[in-house]
């Protein structure tokens, strides 16, 4: 989930992973950090539980990683402090409902994601 309105800017923790994954993982996590880093954006570590696309790849021994900018959570005050946006509001009060379209997204935001993304694909 990338483009959320009210979002925070987050990396799966891949330190986090099963042991089997880790050091893969954890290197994907690592390009994100690196790749913010330059950017000179903010960031923050999230859980590492595979609900996301990339659950059956873990379920199946294969390293991952990725980008998150919240979902129906409500934005904590640290983050709002961290990111802006609004405090006790969803990171996206749309998700998964029918408002959730293209109208929705915050682009700049997943602009912002892009570099990373390709950070990690040019490695490869």
């Amino acid at each position: 989930m990338v483009g959320s309105p009210n979002f925070f800017r987050g990396i799966y923790n891949g330190s986090s992973a099963n042991e089997a994954i880790r050091n893969g993982s954890t290197v994907i996590q690592h390009l994100f950090e690196k790749s913010f880093d330059v950017q000179g954006l903010k960031w923050d570590l999230t859980p590492f539980t595979g609900r996301s696309d990339y659950g059956p790849f873990i379920e199946k021994g294969i390293p991952a990683g990725g980008l998150f900018t919240g979902a129906e959570e409500i934005k904590s005050p640290e983050f709002v402090g961290r990111y802006g946006g609004l405090m006790n509001v969803a990171y996206d009060p749309c998700y998964h409902l029918a408002c959730d379209t293209l109208q929705n997204i915050n682009k700049a935001v997943l602009l912002s994601f892009l570099s990373p993304s390709l950070l990690y694909v040019g490695s490869q």
